[in-house]
């Protein structure tokens, strides 16, 4: 009996080991407290701003991060007043990315926001390389062209990559990041800022389709067609940053 109940056990904790969250969960704190405690342990602050007066979003990088030179070399955390804190997994995006994990990264993040719980929504480790929402779907390699080597309008963030390329955070237009609300997933605003990357004198997006339902893991099919329109909304909306 008792070789039953360990190996039961062991087997529910190799499940569980193979799930990578999407997101770090914190106990809740003032905006200004989680700047300060970040930027003590190393972050560099990108760029801050609310999203709605309950929610802020604060975007940081540090070397680990940037030594990436992808999406990945920056990382968001929302605050949402009274409730959470909330943060994008280095790893799960990494992983997603080719750009591998962020051990430093996590440690750093832990000790600035106190324990650090998993998100309900995660995937499996395996399929985050090669992830895609279903069939006909984009991968992270199907991004879009939106300009050229850079934007003409204000944006929130330009980090420069130690490969030369140049990461960009765009603060989309009011009515597109009311998206959220739509599919009742304000809580994981930390998907916003949107970003592009400079490269060989162009700048892409990863496809929204993609960078949505890898955001999104829980929503289904039927979430993702109350906003169908908006993959498009955003890509026009960078490209507008650029033209």
């Amino acid at each position: 009996m008792i070789k039953v109940i360990l190996v039961f056990l062991l087997t529910t904790v190799f499940c569980f080991a193979k799930v990578i969250p999407t997101y770090f969960v914190a106990k809740a704190s003032s905006a200004s407290t989680v700047k300060g405690n970040l930027q003590g342990v190393g972050f560099q602050v990108l760029s801050t701003f609310k999203l709605t007066p309950s929610k802020t979003i604060i975007t940081v990088t540090n070397s680990e991060l940037k030594n990436s030179n992808t999406f990945v070399a920056a990382i968001n955390v929302l605050v949402n007043a009274n409730k959470e804190v909330k943060v994008q997994n280095p790893n799960y995006f990494g992983l997603a990315y080719g750009a591998g994990k962020f051990p430093k990264t996590v440690s750093n993040l832990a000790s600035a926001l106190g324990t650090l719980t998993g998100s309900k929504e995660g995937l499996e480790a395996s399929k985050l390389p090669k992830y895609h929402f279903m069939f006909g779907m984009p991968y992270f390699n199907e991004q879009i062209v939106v300009g050229g080597a850079n934007p003409i309008k204000p944006v929130l963030y330009k980090l420069n990559l130690p490969n030369g390329n140049i990461l960009v955070g765009h603060k989309l237009s009011p009515s597109n990041r009311r998206f959220l609300s739509k599919i009742n997933s304000m809580d994981n605003a930390a998907l916003l800022p949107y970003q592009s990357l400079i490269s060989g004198g162009k700048a892409k997006i990863m496809n929204a389709k993609y960078y949505l339902a890898l955001s999104l893991p829980k929503l289904g099919m039927g979430d993702f067609m109350k906003i169908s329109d908006i993959p498009g909304k955003i890509e026009d909306d960078i490209k507008a940053d650029y033209k």
